[in-house]
């Protein structure tokens, strides 16, 4: 007899609501399904640290799971404190010291081992809470790729993941680049899959980025000339 999974996760969903956070805990490790339902059933900003244990499920590889729990403190201090901007960045602390004094209150992202799942949660913090991004290190080839590689830097990743759920470019007068979050009904329906890109999507952002550039230089320049005929 062939099983309705459909059916099956639709149950699992059901009977969640009648467990309390203590048996939701322990249920998820039925299956992938449970795993799975206990996940959808998690209603962001996350508010209790079993609640965001169970959005978070099989998020982290074995080696490195114990920041499942030390990231629960990040993600808690960010989304209930006050709406202040995150800061993307790719500079050597010892040249470019400037936004560290603020690494420990959520706007920097800071670790003392760096993992990119962590750095995810960091992400996904920050846009539950409805914080704007702004991009602290220029958008270069040096800043984008890993030295002696291929490879995308985890700036560029931060930047195409921000872009993907829908972050719009926009730029201070100085120039300073800046990425406005989307409606805030939008950005807590997010998930820690949503904050994942293909390589195909980094290029995708930042040919987005490089269009959004080319588009504010022509409208400079234009504003340039219509002020000179105004003169004349």
């Amino acid at each position: 007899m062939q099983r309705n999974i459909k059916t099956d996760f639709d149950a699992y969903l059901h009977l969640f609501s009648f467990l309390s956070e203590d048996c939701q805990l322990k249920f998820r490790s039925v299956n992938r399904l449970a795993r799975d339902a206990a996940r959808a059933q998690q209603a962001a900003p996350y508010q209790t640290k079993p609640s965001y244990a169970m959005a978070l499920t099989g998020h982290f590889h074995e080696n490195n799971r114990d920041y499942l729990y030390y990231s629960w403190s990040d993600y808690n201090f960010i989304t209930m404190g006050a709406r202040e901007p995150a800061y993307l960045y790719k500079l050597n602390p010892i040249n470019d010291p400037l936004p560290f004094h603020m690494m420990g209150d959520g706007h920097v992202y800071s670790v003392k081992n760096h993992c990119w799942a962590y750095n995810q949660i960091w992400l996904l913090a920050n846009m539950h809470a409805g914080n704007e991004f702004i991009v602290f290190s220029a958008v270069s080839d040096e800043h984008l790729l890993v030295p002696n590689s291929n490879n995308h830097s985890a700036f560029a990743k931060e930047i195409a993941c921000v872009m993907k759920v829908g972050y719009a470019p926009t730029k201070l007068n100085d120039g300073t680049l800046i990425l406005m979050p989307p409606h805030q009904a939008q950005l807590v329906k997010l998930k820690i899959a949503d904050v994942k890109v293909t390589n195909d999507e980094i290029k995708n952002s930042f040919r987005l980025l490089q269009l959004f550039n080319n588009r504010r230089q022509q409208a400079a320049k234009n504003t340039k000339a219509g002020s000179k005929l105004l003169i004349k």
